[in-house]
């Protein structure tokens, strides 16, 4: 996984915990990965809460991240803000 540089999990069809599960278990194993897209996963604060980490101290190559359409609101970008980079 650590030559892998493009995810993409984005469909309303996916089981959102085990989306969650992937993001806390597999993802941070994709050290070199620069663009990741976890649109339409309704992810929400829970999802917020569980990427946020993984992003902090695992993605410093990332440099696209679309999280469209996963309810995440205010308290969700809340978490998510310090886990950014920029």
């Amino acid at each position: 996984p650590e030559t892998i540089r493009k995810v993409e999990i984005n469909s309303e069809s996916q089981n959102r915990t085990e989306v969650l599960k992937w993001i806390e278990i597999v993802l941070p194993k994709f050290t070199r990965l620069t663009f990741l897209n976890l649109s339409w996963n309704q992810m929400g604060v829970k999802g917020m809460r569980t990427l946020a980490p993984v992003l902090q101290h695992h993605l410093a190559s990332l440099t696209s991240l679309d999280l469209s359409w996963n309810e995440i609101g205010v308290e969700g970008m809340t978490i998510l803000a310090p886990a950014l980079p920029y």
